[in-house]
């Protein structure tokens, strides 16, 4: 299982690469876990985001042609 890893690489002098990861058990997701759900806030956040950048240059170009 790659959950919670992270790749490390870092080169200068030398070549430095490692894989780390967490030493306990805190980042696993429980068996029940809502991926519906997560799916879902996401796609809402994205939405969002759009919408309020159409918003925000609207703004912009009416404030532009005062």
């Amino acid at each position: 299982e790659l959950e919670s890893t992270t790749l490390v690489f870092a080169h200068g002098l030398d070549m430095f690469y490692v894989r780390m990861t967490p030493a306990k058990s805190f980042d696993l997701l429980p068996s029940d876990f809502n991926h519906e759900m997560l799916i879902l806030l996401c796609l809402a956040f994205l939405a969002a985001t759009f919408v309020t950048k159409a918003l925000a240059q609207r703004k912009a170009l009416q404030a532009a042609w005062k």
